[in-house]
C-alpha cells in the first residue's frame, strides 16, 4: 500500500515525509519519532535512522531509492516521469 504524497510530513521534504509515513506504517518507528523527525531534510533523516539503529547505511540507501520511486509514481499522472 503506497502512502499518499499529501500525507507527507508538513513543512519538510516530500521524500522524507514519504519515508517517515512508510516507516511508521510498518512499525519501524513510533509516533514520537515521526513527530520529532518530520521536519528534517532527507540527509538528516538518514543520519537519524542509522544513528538510532533502525537501519544500516545500505538499508537506508535501498529504502530511499524505493521511496523515491513511490514518490515519482504518485507525483506524475499515469505513474510516468516528467
Amino acid at each position: 500500500m503506497a502512502i499518499p504524497v499529501a500525507a507527507s510530513a508538513q513543512g519538510g521534504d516530500a521524500l522524507a515525509g514519504v519515508m517517515l509515513n512508510n516507516l511508521l506504517h510498518n512499525g519501524l518507528i513510533n509516533q514520537s519519532q515521526f513527530d520529532q523527525w518530520r521536519e528534517l531534510p532527507v540527509d538528516e533523516l538518514k543520519d537519524q535512522l542509522v544513528g538510532s539503529n533502525i537501519m544500516n547505511p545500505e538499508q537506508v540507501s535501498q529504502f530511499t531509492n524505493r521511496q523515491q520511486e513511490i514518490l515519482r509514481n504518485n507525483t506524475f499522472p499515469g505513474g510516468g516521469q516528467a
